[in-house]
């Protein structure tokens, strides 16, 4: 294997714990003059960052794995959904006003969104309220930053399954959402972690049940042939399904950049998403997700986009996920 490849891929494998420069030598039998210069190609073309420990160890990441501050850079890890298109074309907005590079990571699980931000590899974390929460309240490494919505997701069935199950993704928002719909789950459930491979399940008769959010509620309503049995407002009232938030260790000038993210995010939403630079996120996501941009254009139609986070709304958001929590709790979790 072409030692460039094999690095790329190995780095892979060790996200945010990254190798040290010996251990690939080591690893893979190659001179070292010959894996310096590989890393120095690696570095120019942005895929790598190098960092010394100590006086004589070099250790490397890949850039997207990087657990230390980038300067100049700003990393969101996120979900697919479309809730956080108009979030996203406001991060756009305030990054190109700055000159700040933008990196985005699409994740594939809640647990992954929250891990990359605990671990350092992003600077803000795009994810279920759900799991915010949990992770503010056990790490006391975060803070929320805003709500991003409440809505868009709903129970679709399968009337020609022969199943009775339901499928639905882990500690998040659908959960609870399958949860209210299944009255208990402590049977018949089957988690996934990608959209795609759950639809299909659930068009091919393997899942009676599937809890899903934007656009991919929107892309079943269109097949026309789905019942939508439950939707999150009817189950969940106005209780913010997502939120965004950053550690608590952030810079200076990260924390006042994130304010004017949210703040553009807030005007965003209150001049009725007129931002320039909401195509561009539309188009962004519609590449990363493999979805038609006329349908995730579509379906930002199903959620109510909020900034602000209600702290009498939260308590009783608590009480749904039956944690005893105290309003000082509820308070640490904000700046």
């Amino acid at each position: 294997m072409e030692l460039r490849t094999a690095i790329l891929s190995d780095l892979v494998k060790h996200k945010e714990m990254g190798i040290l420069q010996s251990e690939i030598e080591s690893h893979f039998g190659f001179s070292r003059a010959h894996v310096s210069e590989t890393l120095s190609i690696l570095v120019s073309e942005g895929k790598v960052i190098e960092r010394m420990e100590g006086k004589l160890l070099k250790r490397v990441w890949l850039t997207e794995f990087y657990p230390y501050p980038i300067s100049g850079t700003i990393r969101i890890a996120m979900l697919a959904s479309s809730e956080y298109v108009p979030f996203l074309a406001s991060a756009l907005s305030v990054c190109a006003e700055n000159k700040i590079t933008l990196r985005f990571r699409i994740l594939k699980s809640a647990y992954d969104v929250m891990d990359s931000l605990i671990s350092g590899s992003s600077e803000i974390a795009l994810a279920p309220f759900y799991s915010q929460i949990v992770y503010s309240i056990v790490t006391r490494k975060i803070k929320i930053l805003s709500s991003i919505a409440s809505g868009g997701s709903s129970v679709f069935t399968n009337e020609e399954s022969l199943q009775s199950n339901i499928g639905t993704s882990d500690t998040s928002t659908m959960i609870l959402l399958s949860r209210t719909f299944m009255k208990s789950l402590e049977k018949n459930v089957e988690v996934y972690d990608d959209p795609h491979s759950a639809i299909a399940s659930f068009e091919s008769g393997k899942l009676k049940f599937i809890t899903i959010w934007e656009p991919f509620c929107t892309v079943l309503r269109k097949k026309g042939k789905y019942m939508e049995q439950l939707k999150y407002e009817e189950a969940l009232g106005d209780i913010p399904c997502c939120a965004s938030s950053y550690r608590i260790n952030a810079s200076a000038a990260d924390g006042k950049l994130f304010r004017e993210i949210v703040n553009e995010y807030g005007k965003l939403i209150k001049d009725g998403m007129t931002s320039t630079k909401l195509g561009e996120a539309i188009e962004i996501m519609s590449k990363e997700m493999g979805i038609q941009q006329e349908i995730i254009s579509e379906s930002l139609k199903s959620y109510r986009f909020l900034e602000g986070v209600d702290r009498e709304l939260l308590m009783r958001y608590m009480d749904v996920l039956k944690i005893p929590v105290s309003m000082s709790s509820i308070e640490d979790m904000f700046p």
